[in-house]
């Protein structure tokens, strides 16, 4: 019983082993489109930000301290997308720069669900 257990995990450990590495190449190549698409938004944002003279934090404070809830939110959104480009830009350098024995240990520290679910 324990050999057959033995050679089924050996069977697994193997498939997963071979497979893996190639996921992880994918996923980056999924994640360098995110996170062109993420910097495109933020340049955005950037480019109306400096049309009144402001930094991009400036301006998303601005937003952040509004009275008005709809901004409010807005300011929140533009605060998260620059959040999430500079995650996404971290995972996606420690991913494309690492060895290949670390790739694994970056691709859980910077896994960005929903593009794993997707690749």
């Amino acid at each position: 019983m324990f050999k057959l257990l033995d050679r089924i995990f050996c069977v697994i450990a193997a498939l997963l082993a071979s497979q893996f590495p190639r996921f992880i190449d994918t996923y980056a190549t999924r994640l360098s489109g995110h996170v062109a698409e993420a910097q495109r938004v933020v340049d955005h944002f950037t480019k109306a930000s400096e049309s009144f003279g402001l930094t991009l934090s400036q301006y998303i404070a601005k937003f952040g301290s509004s009275i008005e809830p709809e901004f409010q939110m807005q300011g929140q959104i533009m605060q998260e997308a620059v959040f999430r480009l500079s995650y996404l830009t971290k995972g996606f350098i420690a991913l494309t720069q690492a060895e290949w024995y670390i790739k694994p240990l970056y691709f859980f520290r910077y896994l960005d669900r929903e593009v794993a679910l997707k690749t």
